[in-house]
């Protein structure tokens, strides 16, 4: 009978162990930053982002000194001058927010098309590094949505950055 026993607690040992879930989870933000491929990506983008800023503050600047000088002539000015002045102010003032628009939107452009290959590299990687390790899932987190498992087992950032690094020196 405890034979009988024993047979059935390895059974149900073994059963559970196959049947049991491997899982891991990734922290897409660290990843993201000590991913070399990512990293090279986010600094053509600062470049970017600063070409753009210059280009802005130039802009700014001439709107100022535009303002300045309309204050010292508007008190004194006819009021055609007046008109073209503020009509000229305006003008300015839109070509400011239509840059301020087009900035931000070549900006996510760049941002999607350079990080695309970065994803696909990191999405292919990270198949193979689940199948070597005998995982079935692996989740993503971001901004503290998983709240739990930081430095546990389940985390396996830091050992799937080096894994993927290494793939892409």
């Amino acid at each position: 009978m405890s034979l009988v026993f024993s047979l059935l607690g390895i059974t149900y040992c073994l059963s559970v162990k196959h049947s049991a879930v491997h899982y891991g989870f990734i922290n897409t933000e660290k990843l993201l930053d000590g991913f070399v491929e990512s990293q090279k990506v986010q600094e053509k983008l600062l470049q970017e982002q600063l070409k753009w800023d210059n280009a802005q503050k130039t802009m700014e600047d001439s709107l100022s000194a535009f303002e300045a000088r309309m204050m010292l002539e508007y008190d004194t000015a006819s009021v055609t001058t007046k008109r073209m002045l503020k009509s000229e102010q305006i003008r300015r003032m839109e070509e400011l927010g239509r840059f301020g628009k087009a900035r931000a939107e070549g900006l996510k452009k760049l941002q999607s098309e350079q990080m695309g290959p970065v994803y696909q590299k990191i999405n292919v990687s990270l198949e193979e590094y689940a199948k070597k390790h005998g995982l079935d899932v692996v989740f993503a987190s971001s901004s503290g949505s998983i709240v739990y498992g930081e430095g546990s087992k389940a985390d396996i950032t830091e050992e799937f950055l080096i894994f993927l690094n290494g793939r892409f020196k």
